[in-house]
């Protein structure tokens, strides 16, 4: 990619340095268009396949993290429950004393 920079970079500067026939014109506009039809399908792409990106997430893998999530919290929350219930035995069987 950046030699190809270079060389248009090269072509530009020639331009600049001498007259430039209608064909020389002719030839280097059709290479910009060709370029910017290239980096228009580069942009579709890309757009596209943010958009299909955000609609998997949307559909498919939020709601999986979310049971995940969900998961994973309610084992947190049956762990803390289960710890407060040992303290609570040990306090009873001992009288209030840990």
């Amino acid at each position: 990619m950046g030699e190809w920079r270079i060389e248009v970079a090269e072509r530009l500067a020639g331009i600049e340095a001498k007259m430039v026939t209608k064909d020389e014109l002719a030839a280097l506009s059709n290479e910009i268009a060709v370029l910017q039809g290239t980096l228009e399908g580069v942009a579709w792409v890309v757009r596209t396949g943010l958009i299909v990106l955000t609609v998997f997430v949307a559909i498919v893998a939020l709601p999986r993290v979310q049971v995940w999530w969900g998961k994973k919290r309610a084992a947190a929350h049956e762990a803390a429950r289960r710890r407060l219930l040992t303290r609570t035995e040990e306090g009873s069987a001992t009288g209030g004393v840990p």
